[in-house]
């Protein structure tokens, strides 16, 4: 008996309309939370923050001038947002941040941030 090969010249290259199953679940956490965005997809844009959870790790926010859900996973965001939770609470008015990523100077492992 003889095997029988087949060489088609091209090495396997994932269609065009195929996606990862890593963004089909980013997409599915988002929706069941409800949320727009994660605040990883937000890094070097300016938000304003109108209403934090931190029960969830869910705020509202205005981006460009529409009201969003934002969620985090940070820790570092977490303090943050309670902080920032404090101070809307106070004075009833928004914060306005910046989402920023920054490099650990003991580890070198890159976070997000507020600034």
């Amino acid at each position: 008996m003889s095997e029988k090969t087949i060489d088609t010249g091209k090495e396997f290259q994932t269609p065009p309309s195929v996606v990862s199953l890593k963004d089909v679940m980013h997409e599915a956490q988002k929706k069941a939370k409800g949320l727009n965005y994660y605040m990883n997809e937000l890094v070097g844009k300016e938000i304003v923050i109108v209403k934090v959870d931190l029960s969830s790790n869910v705020c509202q926010a205005f981006l460009n001038d529409q009201l969003v859900t934002i969620g985090w996973k940070s820790n570092v965001i977490t303090k943050k947002m309670a902080l920032i939770d404090k101070i809307i609470r106070a004075n009833f008015q928004g914060v306005r941040v910046k989402v920023v990523e920054r490099v650990s100077k003991s580890s070198g492992k890159t976070y997000l941030d507020l600034e």
